[in-house]
């Protein structure tokens, strides 16, 4: 079995979270709220496991990059405990995130690629 990368892992997990987002606009408009909540619920459960995901497969990546883990999962965490749509869909994107730009978690990844 090959190793995956942790910078590998994370630009998957990333391309996991961009697709659930393609998959809820579309169903959103095309099936409603409640299946634009469910993959959004989808995409916070994701986000939630990461940091274990991170800590089983690769043990402690340590520093910063453990922290903005740790704090996508916490966030990811929080908006399934809360229930809210709204937080779910704006997880890994800066108030001031523009269309285009990559998210927080493709920039960690391109951190770590470096």
């Amino acid at each position: 079995m090959t190793q995956v990368s942790l910078f590998d892992f994370l630009i998957q997990k990333s391309q996991d979270v961009r697709e659930l987002e393609k998959q809820g606009q579309t169903l959103l408009r095309d099936q409603g709220q409640k299946a634009y909540e469910d993959i959004m619920r989808q995409k916070a459960t994701l986000l939630a496991a990461l940091a274990d995901d991170v800590k089983k497969q690769f043990g402690n990546v340590g520093g910063e990059q453990m922290r903005r883990l740790e704090r996508f999962s916490f966030n990811a965490q929080t908006a399934l405990s809360i229930g809210s749509v709204f937080y779910m869909s704006a997880l890994l994107y800066p108030e001031d995130y523009e269309a285009g730009e990559p998210n927080d978690l493709e920039r960690l990844a391109a951190e770590v690629g470096q």
